[in-house]
């Protein structure tokens, strides 16, 4: 238990040193661009690849990615419901920040930490779909509704998406994962040592993108904040239930999932929102507090299973 704890505290205090750095100056914006550039394009990257060195096949786990597709689809319908019918914008926004999970920088981490290899192949082949839908679908689906019709260019989105190094990763490995093909020794020895930084720099940049603060803190924008986070955390228990005791995946699996699904929003979803002119302030902040409460709600999942008592 107190190694448990121990461990989710070391990760809360590396969030917290990235909030005191960031509030001090002594990170700036800049900063962190190039802290999450490298996170994604090379500490992410190489703790993927890490963790499929001793791995036994199973190929149930591509029905894990289909899973990921459909928790999207779903809390974008959500979101979609939960808006007036007769403004676009505020449908097109619930599209966008109801879904979305923020494994790589976030979920992965913890996984890293507390779980072994089974644990982190799950997240990864969960992050696959995950990216299908937040680095196009999504974004695709919510310019259709702002416009009146689909912009479905498949080129394009394909194209996006070949260009996000951890999803060509987390590809390229599935199908080495699938076809049962190893890497040499000496590729995955090579990754560990990278791979090792991505939990502690992805923490750092989490608390030093924390935001809390609306500058428009009127009641309907502070209505709309909580009702888009009690929307998302109640449907995110429902799923949860269902995965936990429906789903026929051994019980690492479902642990995995579960703790996915309390992840927080996607940071990719400021993007798609500012791309499509909506309330990117909003998004950030929904994505700033999203962390907080997933930061309490995963720790305490972790706690209760006693997870991470063998994981070095």
């Amino acid at each position: 238990m107190w190694e448990i704890i121990i461990k989710a505290g070391s990760l809360v205090f590396i969030i917290f040193l990235g909030f005191v750095l960031r509030r001090r100056q002594l990170l700036q914006k800049e900063d962190c661009r190039t802290l999450m550039m490298l996170i994604m394009n090379v500490t992410l990257p190489a703790a993927v690849i890490t963790s499929f060195q001793d791995y036994k096949r199973d190929m149930s786990l591509i029905f894990v990615a289909l899973i990921a597709i459909g928790m999207n689809g779903f809390m974008s319908l959500a979101g979609y419901m939960s808006a007036d019918r007769k403004d676009k914008k505020e449908q097109a926004f619930g599209v966008i920040n109801y879904s979305g999970y923020n494994v790589g920088a976030f979920a992965m981490p913890y996984l890293q930490n507390f779980l072994g290899e089974t644990g982190i192949m799950a997240a990864c082949i969960f992050d696959s779909g995950n990216a299908i839908m937040c680095s196009g679908m999504v974004y695709v689906i919510a310019s259709g509704i702002l416009e009146g019709r689909g912009r479905w260019n498949l080129k394009n989105m394909v194209g996006k998406l070949v260009k996000v190094v951890p999803f060509d990763v987390y590809v390229a490995m599935m199908v080495l994962y699938f076809a049962d093909i190893h890497l040499p020794v000496v590729v995955y020895q090579a990754a560990g040592y990278v791979g090792v930084a991505n939990t502690f720099l992805a923490m750092l940049v989490i608390g030093a993108s924390i935001k809390v603060e609306l500058n428009d803190s009127s009641d309907v924008q502070v209505g709309k904040l909580i009702k888009n986070l009690m929307v998302r955390y109640i449907l995110a228990a429902i799923i949860s239930l269902c995965i936990y005791y429906l789903l026929p995946f051994e019980i690492m699996i479902r642990q995995v999932l579960v703790i996915i699904a309390f992840a927080p929003v996607s940071s990719i979803t400021v993007i798609n929102t500012a791309k499509c002119g909506l309330d990117e302030e909003r998004s950030g902040v929904v994505n700033s507090i999203s962390i907080l409460i997933s930061l309490v709600l995963i720790t305490c999942l972790i706690v209760r299973w006693n997870l991470g008592i063998s994981v070095m």
